[in-house]
């Protein structure tokens, strides 16, 4: 009996990309899902970016530059596929909003299943139609395989809480041995069952790169506008975190599908795709962080040195603006008065809340200023008539706590 060197390839690469949707569903706190969720606004936002505005960008790009088929379809898996646990990383180590980033890495594995072999279907069909001829079967079979290796990650993360630590090793296991398969199939593809010439599949236009990594550079900066939409009120931590989270893309199930789909010289051709975008994010999300920490958009201050940013958490940050219902105005003060502050951290602007005049200042709410001081200065009254008499600091800090209370009762405050 001969052995089917092809089926192999398939299998193993199936394989592989299942323990690897696995590991990464595996890690998901299933039963922490009430506080992971309290940010619904910039939950929806990010998901609008991740399903809709990376999906679209492959669509245009794939048109835009009139790609062949096995770098199109490839294209349209990548911009369809959200990033998983990769992009907390990122947002862990530039200290941006990593709740937010959790909350949206698990949302998405949910809606991830419906979605992306529904962008596959609408887009693929759209670029392509009836003219090329799709391999339905190894495609959907791929989706499948996501689909079965989420449900079973969740069900197993929820039966067995305690062993998400070794259900992450075996997802990041499967990731690296699936980058080093994927390597071997480029660099040494083997001969193409078909008669097709190879010609298309082997010669790559420089419009490749630019319909390649276009998705990427645009997802980013689209994603940033939309987030900076007014009426989302998200804060500059959370807008970082979804931008992120748009444009960063599970590269492995687009090499698992080419894979499967192609043979020889053009699946070598084809894994270049997921290859090359992934240097891309790397290297776009990696600037796009470094800038965001020098525009103050990350919870680290933009004057701590760079090595101190990415070596220390500065997530106990978004913990007590969280705890205090900080306006989005009160958040960006406090943390812009901490960068422009030579001597200190953050510690003294979370010790003793803002001035209410000095946040009026900053956010421009005369509203806010009125509010605060009749206030603050019947709780000195009443202190007084009472029999205690109110210290000048416990002023101080009750009328900014009712401040930002009068913030949150006119709809400005952010849940983080």
């Amino acid at each position: 009996m001969d052995f089917d060197m092809d089926a192999f390839k398939v299998v193993f690469s199936n394989a592989l990309l299942f323990l690897l949707v696995f590991g990464i569903a595996g890690t998901v706190d299933t039963s922490d899902f009430k506080r992971q969720f309290r940010n619904k606004t910039g939950i929806f936002v990010g998901l609008g970016c991740q399903f809709f505005v990376m999906p679209f960008m492959g669509f245009v790009c794939c048109k835009l530059f009139n790609l062949p088929n096995h770098h199109g379809i490839i294209l349209l898996v990548v911009t369809s596929s959200p990033g998983g646990s990769f992009s907390n990383w990122w947002c862990s180590l530039f200290n941006t909003d990593l709740s937010l980033s959790v909350a949206m890495t698990t949302a998405s594995t949910f809606a991830g299943m419906g979605m992306l072999p529904l962008n596959l279907a609408v887009y693929i069909t759209a670029v392509f139609g009836e003219s090329v001829a799709v391999d339905w079967g190894s495609l959907l079979l791929s989706v499948a395989i996501v689909i079965s290796g989420i449900t079973c990650g969740l069900g197993a993360s929820h039966k067995l809480p305690d062993w998400r630590s070794k259900f992450n090793i075996v997802g990041t296991v499967s990731g690296l041995s699936m980058i080093i398969f994927s390597l071997c199939m480029m660099f040494f593809p083997g001969e193409e069952a078909d008669d097709e010439t190879d010609d298309e599949a082997v010669e790559v236009p420089w419009t490749f790169y630019i319909a390649v990594a276009l998705p990427c550079v645009l997802g980013i900066l689209i994603s940033m506008a939309i987030s900076s939409f007014p009426c989302f009120s998200l804060s500059k931590p959370e807008r970082s975190a979804v931008c992120v989270e748009c444009c960063f893309q599970n590269i492995a199930i687009a090499q698992v599908v080419a894979i499967s789909m192609y043979k020889g010289p053009k699946a070598a051709s084809a894994l270049r795709v997921p290859f090359f975008y992934g240097a891309v994010e790397v290297a776009v999300v990696g600037l796009f962080c470094f800038c965001a920490w020098k525009a103050n958009w990350t919870f680290a201050p933009r004057t701590d040195p760079f090595w101190k940013v990415v070596s220390e958490n500065y997530q106990e940050v978004a913990h007590v603006h969280r705890k205090r219902n900080w306006s989005v105005a009160h958040i960006q003060y406090a943390m812009d008065a901490d960068s422009s502050n030579d001597d200190g951290a953050l510690d003294s602007q979370l010790e003793a809340p803002m001035h209410p005049e000095d946040t009026t200042k900053k956010a421009g709410n005369e509203l806010e200023r009125s509010s605060s001081y009749e206030s603050s200065h019947g709780g000195v009254e009443e202190g007084k008539k009472g029999g205690s008499e109110t210290t000048p600091a416990e002023a101080v800090r009750t009328s900014s706590v009712v401040s930002a209370a009068s913030i949150s009762s006119k709809g400005g405050s952010v849940s983080m």
